[in-house]
């Protein structure tokens, strides 16, 4: 599990990359392994979608300004 203040410390780059490895491994898990690593899975999930959170929470900040 990433923590999310390093997922908030990433620069753009960086975290789309994330995205794209969790994906990765999101899909590895689900097919490769035949879903016996439940945890695996529902790890990926949350980290995308804690880097998700980020990005948009970055965007709303930069639409304030």
């Amino acid at each position: 599990m990433t923590d999310m203040k390093k997922i908030m410390a990433m620069s753009d780059k960086d975290r789309d990359k994330f995205i794209a490895d969790k994906r990765e491994e999101l899909r590895t898990h689900r097919f490769q392994t035949g879903g016996r690593n439940v945890s695996a899975v529902r790890e990926a999930r949350k980290d995308i979608s804690r880097a998700f959170s980020v990005m948009t929470t970055k965007i709303k900040d930069e639409e304030v300004k």
